[in-house]
C-alpha cells in the first residue's frame, strides 16, 4: 500500500509540473532565438524566496571549439539568480537539468569554455548573479524547462528579469 501511495503522489506531482508547464510557457522562433516566459506564481512576494528568471538561445557552435553534430544544436541557458532565501542555490551546472520536448539533458562541458566564463557559485542571503550553462540537445527544442535538482533548496519564485 505505502508504495502504491508513493507512486500515486509522484505521478501526480508530475502531471501538476507538467500542466503548470503546459499553461505557463510561451516560446518563440524568430532567428532561432527562443525565450521562455513564465507568469509569476503570485502578485506578492515571499521574502524568504529565491528570485529567479531565465531565458534560452539555439545556436550550432559555442566558440570555436564546440561544434554540434548533425542533427543537434546547443541550448545557451541564461539564469538570473537573486537569493533571498537563508539557503544558498548552487550554479553547479549539474544542479541543473534542461528538459526539451520530453527529454532531460545535463549541462554540457561546453559550460566551461571561454566565452561562457561559467563559475560554479554558492549563491547566499542577499547574493545576485548571472550565470550561463550549455546544453547539447537533440534538434530545435519546441517546448523547453529549466529545473533546479539539488537535495536541498529554497522556494523558488519565478520573476519578470529577462
Amino acid at each position: 500500500m505505502g508504495v502504491k501511495l508513493s507512486g500515486i503522489v509522484r505521478w501526480i506531482l508530475v502531471l501538476l509540473v507538467v500542466m503548470f508547464a503546459a499553461g505557463c510557457v510561451e516560446s518563440s522562433d524568430e532567428d532561432a532565438n527562443f525565450s521562455l516566459l513564465v507568469e509569476s506564481l503570485d502578485e506578492h512576494t515571499n521574502a524568504e524566496a529565491c528570485y529567479w528568471d531565465w531565458q534560452y538561445t539555439i545556436t550550432p557552435s559555442i566558440g570555436q571549439y564546440y561544434v554540434a553534430p548533425t542533427g543537434y544544436n546547443y541550448v545557451l541557458v541564461q539564469i538570473y539568480l537573486k537569493n533571498n532565501a537563508n539557503q544558498q542555490v548552487s550554479t553547479n551546472p549539474y544542479y541543473w537539468k534542461f528538459t526539451a520536448d520530453g527529454l532531460q539533458y545535463d549541462a554540457d562541458v561546453a559550460t566551461y569554455s571561454e566565452g561562457i566564463n561559467h563559475q560554479n557559485i554558492e549563491v547566499g542571503k542577499g547574493g545576485e548573479i548571472e550565470t550561463f550553462i550549455v546544453y547539447l540537445v537533440k534538434g530545435y527544442p519546441a517546448e523547453a524547462e529549466i529545473g533546479y535538482y539539488n537535495y536541498q533548496h529554497p522556494l523558488f519564485e519565478r520573476i519578470y528579469y529577462y
